[in-house]
């Protein structure tokens, strides 16, 4: 198992790259390149946190007076000090806080009201490392794994216009044998496992139609370069159309590429007809006629891959952009990587997210310093220790040309006491945070 898990991890460097950063204009389409019709609302501030009991119930009699405010992203934990030079650094012996068990967090918030006949889903970042959601006393679900975009379909549960209060239960406790956590990766390794909401937390809305936003965290649309040639380049999009009426449409599909300076360079179009409460995939294939290619630290070039889902009597129901980079990577096991044809020396480091004061729950304004530090030693490649990263580490790798590792929390250990062979439920948790990794930076 591990050595599969392995192979796709190293097949990922195939993906790395395309995803995210650089901003088209897209002002020649009018009509086409529109801003989405989804609603997002950001779940920042107002949250109330504490460390707390196990159950719900037991939190029902716990005095309001010991929950203190706090915003998302936040961590309970403060880890690491430096000992040289103490009074030149944020953390000390002193203040440093290595509690894991468990957390609640309680917002309570007012979506608009005329979002009215739209689905709901709440968005997590990420959450560490189990995460259970309810939604004015209503569960909406359980998310383990403390690294990947998660979504919960909050339709149903949520009051428009009126005061609604989340509640989410974060467990962060160490695996050992019987724990809440003994089949949630990782088991163990050389850093230390956060709780709490560290990332950011959402509330999106779209249309009944609309690209798939219940499929492994994704965004429901998976591009990759399949060709590049004296001909030009193809490049194969995946589009997940979902139907969430109660009734039979047919929608336009249509995907497009669109250059640094909004100009269309490929596109096509075609219909789908998407069956009540289910999903219709479509793969499609889209030609450049003179791609300006993806090539690394030397000339980082990204497109812009929209998707939308049209209705002709409504207009446009959802849209998708994503960064995207015309590039083909290949592995010669003699003589190494190469990018578009050409050999790529990777000079690199291991990366965390941990950034002292804060933990893990940092921001892009951090990440970006660090960026802009690793673009100065000269950085062609990055690995991302041991874990999935946030979006913004992909962004801006995409935006500064450097190939990017991606990887799940396999390190160390998978076995618990005198266990040989791991449990089926910690395999099973392997194989999601794998699949929610590729589908979450597949582009």
């Amino acid at each position: 198992m591990r050595s599969r898990l392995c192979l796709v991890m190293l097949c990922l460097l195939l993906f790395a790259g395309e995803n995210h950063a650089q901003r088209a204009k897209a002002s020649r389409t009018p009509g086409t390149i529109a801003g989405s019709p989804r609603v997002n609302m950001p779940l920042r501030d107002g949250w109330r946190f504490k460390l707390g009991p196990e159950s719900a119930a037991e939190l029902q009699a716990e005095p309001d007076a010991t929950w203190k405010t706090v915003s998302v992203p936040h961590t309970w934990n403060r880890v690491g000090y430096y000992k040289d030079s103490p009074a030149t650094h944020i953390n000390t012996a002193q203040n440093v806080v290595m509690t894991q068990g468990v957390g609640w967090y309680k917002l309570v918030f007012t979506p608009p009201a005329d979002v009215i006949g739209m689905e709901s889903f709440l968005q997590f970042d990420a959450a560490s490392r189990i995460a259970t959601v309810w939604l004015n006393g209503t569960l909406l679900g359980t998310h383990r794994g403390g690294f990947s975009r998660f979504r919960l379909d909050s339709t149903a549960a949520l009051k428009l216009g009126q005061e609604n209060t989340l509640t989410v239960k974060v467990d962060n406790t160490k695996p050992a044998l019987g724990s809440s956590t003994a089949d949630v990766l990782p088991l163990t390794g050389d850093f230390f496992v956060y709780g709490g909401l560290y990332r950011p937390v959402s509330l999106i809305f779209t249309r009944k139609m609309h690209l798939d936003l219940m499929d492994y965290g994704s965004s429901g649309v998976y591009a990759k370069t399949a060709s590049i040639g004296a001909g030009g380049a193809q490049v194969q999009v995946s589009a997940r159309v979902r139907n969430d009426s109660e009734q039979n449409r047919t929608v336009l599909l249509r995907t497009l590429l669109v250059d640094a300076q909004g100009d269309v360079a490929g596109q096509q179009e075609q219909s789908v007809t998407v069956a009540p409460a289910s999903v219709e995939e479509r793969i499609v294939n889209v030609s450049v006629a003179h791609p300006h290619l993806w090539q690394g630290v030397q000339d980082p070039y990204l497109y812009h891959l929209v998707v939308e889902v049209v209705d002709k009597p409504s207009g446009l129901l959802d849209r998708v952009s994503i960064p995207f980079g015309i590039r083909r990577i290949r592995f010669d096991a003699d003589k190494g990587l190469f990018l578009n044809g050409k050999p790529l020396a990777v000079h690199g480091v291991g990366y965390h997210q941990d950034r002292e004061g804060k933990g893990w729950a940092t921001d892009p304004a951090d990440v970006a310093e660090d960026v802009a530090t690793m673009r100065e030693m000269g950085v062609t490649g990055i690995r991302l220790t041991h874990y999935q990263h946030g979006q913004p580490i992909h962004d801006l790798a995409d935006r500064d040309g450097i190939v990017v590792w991606d990887e799940i929390p396999l390190v160390s250990q998978w076995t618990l006491g005198e266990n040989l062979q791991p449990t089926a439920a910690l395999r099973e948790n392997a194989r999601q945070q794998l699949r929610e990794l590729i589908a979450q930076d597949f582009n």
